[in-house]
């Protein structure tokens, strides 16, 4: 019989229940699957408007987990608090730039009922 039981995650960071410990290896291993192999993404894949895909994919990566490790310090100068909301401000325009590659490229799937468009 199927167990119906809801299990309530931990996290309150909108990761969906995942301790916030796992994200930097998450992030880490999608970096290295990705890494400068064609196999993943195409090094020459662009999206007008949006430009190189992996490269977009890698630099958000890369700030998201530079911040991550930076908002775990143990103090701060206020200089280093006036670039840590900078660099915040950078790592949530790189998930705003994410979420709309996502749905560029939704919007170009006909498996996900967009029209099938050649992406440049």
């Amino acid at each position: 019989m199927l167990n119906t039981q809801c299990i309530i995650g931990t996290s309150t960071s909108g990761l969906g229940g995942l301790d916030h410990q796992e994200v930097p290896s998450m992030v880490l291993q999608i970096l290295l699957c990705i890494g400068t192999n064609n196999s993943i993404i195409p090094n020459d894949f662009e999206i007008e408007g949006l430009g190189n895909v992996k490269k977009i994919i890698m630099r958000s990566g890369y700030k998201a987990m530079n911040h991550f490790f930076n908002l775990r310090r143990s103090s701060y100068s206020l200089d280093e608090l006036i670039k840590l909301e900078d660099e915040g401000q950078s790592v949530h325009y790189d998930f705003l730039l994410l979420y709309r590659l996502k749905a560029t490229m939704l919007e170009n799937n006909s498996n996900y009922g967009g029209k099938k468009r050649i992406l440049t």
